[in-house]
């Protein structure tokens, strides 16, 4: 993951999610085409929670698994 989260060498990913209680998102790296949410929702750019989903949805609990790199490892202060 840390490699492919540095350098995709041009692979795409594609990711959505539907939270029960209500909100969505969509992570996309690499992805030409807009597709599913991002077709008619606004796009913001990943920073900060990148790794947790259930932290940008401001669900309870914490992270099960450790993120593979830092925020600040891949964007340094940007």
């Amino acid at each position: 993951m840390q490699t492919y989260v540095k350098d995709t060498r041009g692979t795409g990913f594609w990711h959505e999610a539907y939270f029960m209680g209500g909100g969505m998102e969509t992570v996309a790296v690499n992805m030409p085409q807009r597709l599913g949410f991002r077709k008619f929702a606004p796009e913001h750019q990943a920073r900060g929670s990148m790794f947790s989903a259930r932290t940008r949805a401001r669900r309870e609990g914490t992270a099960q698994v450790d993120a593979p790199v830092t925020e600040h490892e891949l964007y340094g202060n940007s």
